[in-house]
């Protein structure tokens, strides 16, 4: 078992984090999504966001003997598309495809579980139609399937399935 290591983004990450983004998405979407939706979508959902980068919650994995970036992910407090919306919201969890079902993605969810059962009893996710699986095994059900608007003016839509994790409290 490798002993990934975890540890907040910063800006300094930015190149390193959009590289992993175009890496992971451009390897593992297409197995769910069209060649026109990835064409349209993937230069918007592959640059590391600088308001992920300085949250604090959002985290990339270090290969430990290389340092090499080989996964992200984390929370904010509001979901991306719906300022109304309090719930923690997992955000731009990725792995890079030559390291994935090694425990890259859950090592990231190691860390973020404590955190989100610290603030809230429901935390959302807007998941990839390929990543469904992955946060069924989390525990988020399946709420809708919908499609996020990007770019300017939401001029293209990324479908995407809205699901949700509610914590049973003792």
């Amino acid at each position: 078992k490798i002993a990934w290591k975890v540890r907040p983004a910063t800006t300094a990450d930015t190149e390193s984090a959009s590289a992993l983004l175009k890496k992971s998405y451009e390897a593992l979407l297409p197995a769910d999504y069209s060649e026109e939706t990835l064409n349209s979508t993937l230069s918007k959902i592959t640059e590391a966001r600088p308001q992920l980068l300085t949250c604090g919650t959002w985290y990339l994995v270090e290969h430990p003997e290389t340092g090499d970036i080989v996964g992200c992910g984390g929370w904010t407090q509001r979901s991306p598309q719906n300022d109304t919306t309090f719930a923690p919201h997992l955000r731009h969890f990725a792995t890079d495809p030559d390291w994935t079902r090694l425990g890259v993605a859950s090592s990231v969810w190691k860390r973020v579980q404590p955190e989100l059962d610290a603030i809230s009893n429901v935390a959302e996710v807007y998941s990839t139609l390929t990543a469904e699986k992955f946060y069924g095994s989390l525990g988020y059900e399946s709420i809708k399937s919908m499609e996020i608007p990007l770019g300017p003016n939401g001029t293209c839509a990324f479908p995407c399935i809205l699901m949700r994790r509610a914590r049973e409290v003792s």
